[in-house]
């Protein structure tokens, strides 16, 4: 969202699924990763622009999006549409997303400009994570619906102060459903207020970044659960369970970031940031049983009401440092802590990068605090493009347990290797190897159960090019997981090979192209877990497919 706002006018139209997140279930895949375009304002005219993509592949699959924009001197206008739709390849695996935005731009003056963004997401889901795990969550579904509005003003020098003031109102509604269980066992529905201020300034020979946030989240959640079964005999036992929770979270933040060269061939990136979030909330819990026979019956019920208060606050330094060997290969070493919110859905204008390096990660759950620390090399020039890097992760994610939060605790290592040629201008070649290992402290639904979880991919990748039009790429993937459990001294422990084959053809005198092939042509169908527990690694399922991209 920060580059949004601080970009020039724009009459390039953006496609509305690049505002969301976490709106896939396969890593890296599929119909839902987005197409990027490059863009720079100053070859921009001024005039009506347009796109057109779309997918269509097995399993009842099909996509698009439909955006438009027109720029008339200082307003420029946007206007976009995405929908997505799988049968799934399992039952209780289809979904449906509808994703609408409006963007309107008017630039007051040469520094000064206004937006205002309006997007909705709808969002139905049956049980998209993987079935490792005995889970009762597996005969479920959800229904999300969101909707967003956001107003900013930027004022924008590039040798003074520059600044950006943002209003966001977020309305957040989420409903689980289930086929065994009536009625609808959870549903929660949040409004959010975020207010955000944004400075950028240079001092001496650095770059200073500043900022505060202001949220305030309102919330009502509730999970009720009827469970009846048939004694016969004409005797039945039923249990109604009705937990509801009503409060709010009010979050505050303020954060600077330093950038500077040292010296010629070294960069030191310095953060730190304060963060503090309360948690009020009123819980009700409520039982009843019920007993039903041709002789007696009998009927007991028990009521708890009590308080979930969380307040928390932490200091949250970063420290990055870059050593540039010439201008195409560096190192850096890089330790940060970071903090994830409640209202981890909401986007905010703080920066997601420093150092180079991600700091905000769509795997960690709401409310984790992680420390890590990274150590990469890249070296970028010349035919060959390599590159490896080691982090470490401490993390602390809250779980409720009865009328308290305890904290989850997790250390996951990750290593990743990379190497990439080109031969000529007809064939590329890459080959890269991942490994991510999360070790619990325990064993609990956190986490599938599992003690230590351990991932490991080797994409080797071969792309064949010829010097009009045609580009065909080849994919062999290897996979391996390994879970282990806790009570047991036994783990379960698979891999495969997946096999991806994907053409494209570029439509000569338009900025168009089309392309097909197939996914998982071995049709390996057992899951992998992708870096969590909420993603797939791989389809799992052969998947056609077939795409297009028109721009106008």
């Amino acid at each position: 969202m920060q580059s949004q706002l601080w970009q020039p006018l724009s009459a390039y139209p953006l496609q509305p699924q690049l505002a969301e997140t976490g709106i896939g279930f396969v890593e890296g895949a599929g119909p839902q990763q987005p197409g990027y375009n490059e863009y720079h304002s100053l070859f921009t005219q001024d005039g009506v622009y347009g796109a057109v993509n779309g997918f269509g592949g097995s399993d009842g699959t099909w996509a698009d999006d439909l955006v438009g924009s027109f720029l008339a001197g200082p307003i420029a206008v946007s206007l976009g549409q995405y929908h997505f739709e799988s049968d799934g390849w399992r039952e209780n695996a289809d979904q449906e997303q509808d994703i609408y935005a409006g963007l309107i731009q008017w630039e007051i003056s040469p520094n000064v400009k206004v937006q205002f963004e309006h997007r909705r997401l709808n969002w139905y889901s049956g049980y998209l994570a993987p079935e490792l795990a005995d889970r009762p969550e597996s005969s479920r579904s959800r229904e999300l619906n969101r909707d967003v509005d956001r107003l900013a003003i930027t004022s924008k020098s590039e040798n003074a102060f520059s600044w950006l003031i943002s209003v966001q109102e977020v309305s957040n509604e989420s409903e689980e459903l289930d086929f065994y269980l009536d009625p609808d066992p959870y549903i929660l529905k949040d409004d959010v207020r975020v207010y955000e201020f944004q400075g950028v300034t240079r001092i001496h020979k650095g770059r200073l970044t500043f900022g505060a946030l202001f949220s305030s989240d309102d919330f009502v959640e509730r999970f009720n659960e009827r469970l009846f079964e048939d004694l016969g005999a004409g005797a039945s036992f039923e249990v109604i369970n009705e937990d509801s929770k009503v409060g709010s979270i009010e979050t505050q933040s303020v954060y600077g970031y330093y950038h500077f060269d040292l010296m010629e061939s070294v960069d030191i990136d310095f953060s730190l940031a304060y963060f503090d979030e309360v948690v009020e909330g009123d819980v009700r819990a409520f039982q009843s049983e019920r007993f039903s026979s041709l002789f007696f019956s009998s009927y007991t019920e028990a009521e708890n009401r009590f308080k979930v208060p969380d307040n928390r606050n932490y200091w949250l330094p970063k420290l990055g440092v870059t050593y540039h060997f010439d201008n195409s290969s560096n190192l850096r070493v890089v330790a940060f802590k970071s903090v994830s919110s409640y209202s981890s859905y909401v986007q905010t204008v703080e920066p997601v990068t420093f150092s180079g390096v991600s700091q905000l990660y769509d795997s960690d759950a709401s409310g984790t605090v992680s420390t890590n620390y990274v150590l990469r090399y890249d070296q970028r020039g010349g035919i060959y493009k390599y590159g490896m890097s080691v982090m470490q992760r401490h993390m602390e994610s809250p779980a409720e347990r009865l009328d308290e939060y305890v904290d989850i605790e997790t250390i996951e290592n990750n290593i990743n290797v990379y190497v990439s040629t080109r031969i000529k201008d007809s064939i590329s070649v890459s080959v890269s190897g991942l490994w991510v290992e999360s070790k619990f402290r325990d064993g609990d639904d956190f986490n599938l159960g599992y003690d230590r979880i351990s991932r490991y991919q080797i994409p080797i990748k071969i792309g064949l090019f010829d010097r009009k039009a045609v580009s065909v790429f080849l994919e062999q993937v290897y996979y391996k997981q390994k879970l282990e459990v806790p009570s047991d001294s036994d783990q379960l422990e698979e891999s495969t090979w997946i096999t991806n084959v994907d053409a494209r053809y570029k439509i000569e005198g338009f900025d168009s192209f089309v392309n097909f092939g197939v996914k998982n042509i071995l049709n390996e169908e057992q899951e992998f877990l992708g870096w969590t527990d909420s993603f797939f690694a791989f389809y799992p399922a052969r998947q056609w497919f077939v795409g297009f991209s028109v721009n106008l």
